[in-house]
């Protein structure tokens, strides 16, 4: 949903304060549903967990027949009919089908060794076929696809650049997140509805950053909002550390 959710509104806006306050409201929506999700699930864990995940499938379907409803149609193109293998060149379906096939056998892989160790020959072949299978995406990315999921033509130094700072500031957060909660629940003992008390800052904090960020936008220079999240995750550290957490 989130790609696609981002399409949507890039096809739907046009360039200026409108379209950056639509992209800041969808960013704030990350640290509020958060926060409201962990409410759930801390509430959820009372009783019975697996009404975690069973709550997600029921409010995705929620939301897939209320969007017929409520998102509005992006201005159309005019597109020329095509054959089917014609659709299927366009969306490259082959290209794709390779592509999650090496992220579902690469991502196992290194799931199941957390659990089951590195000695299971299954964990050992699946890399292997991960990894076989993301060069043959790469090959086939590059000579055989006649309009790529990835237009490598577009990464230049400047967008290489961007793309890996994303890569890096994602994988960080995830770990902070994951092993916030841990650290949380199990070296303070404290209950997931307790957690998520003590996280709560981080909803209001984070959602009025994605509504400044989408106000200033175009003011300044992109540094100063990397230099401003940088500083916010120091001074949330220092509340933690000030907390006793």
């Amino acid at each position: 949903m989130l790609p696609n959710g981002l399409a949507l509104f890039g096809a739907s806006y046009a360039q200026g304060p409108r379209k950056n306050l639509a992209f800041a409201l969808f960013g704030a929506m990350a640290p509020v549903g958060s926060i409201v999700g962990s409410v759930f699930a801390g509430l959820f864990a009372l009783g019975f967990w697996p009404w975690t995940f069973w709550s997600f499938a029921i409010v995705a379907a929620l939301i897939t027949v209320g969007s017929i409803f409520v998102v509005p149609s992006p201005p159309r193109k005019t597109i020329p009919a095509r054959t089917m293998r014609g659709l299927i060149e366009q969306l490259d379906l082959l290209g794709g089908l390779i592509g999650v096939t090496a992220l579902i056998l690469f991502n196992f892989a290194w799931n199941m060794a957390g659990v089951t160790g590195w000695s299971k020959g299954y964990n050992i072949a699946t890399l292997i076929l991960g990894i076989v299978f993301a060069l043959v995406f790469f090959w086939f990315e590059l000579r055989v696809a006649k309009e790529p999921l990835i237009p490598f033509q577009v990464f230049h130094s400047d967008v290489s650049f961007v793309c890996a700072c994303i890569a890096c500031g994602w994988a960080c957060f995830g770990i902070w997140f994951y092993y916030t909660w841990q650290f949380l629940e199990i070296s303070k003992r404290a209950s997931p509805l307790h957690a998520v008390a003590w996280l709560c800052p981080v909803a209001v904090a984070g959602a009025i950053a994605s509504v400044v960020t989408g106000k200033l936008l175009g003011i300044l220079k992109p540094a100063w909002y990397v230099m401003a999240f940088e500083t916010r995750i120091e001074r949330l550290l220092t509340w933690f550390h000030h907390a006793g957490l």
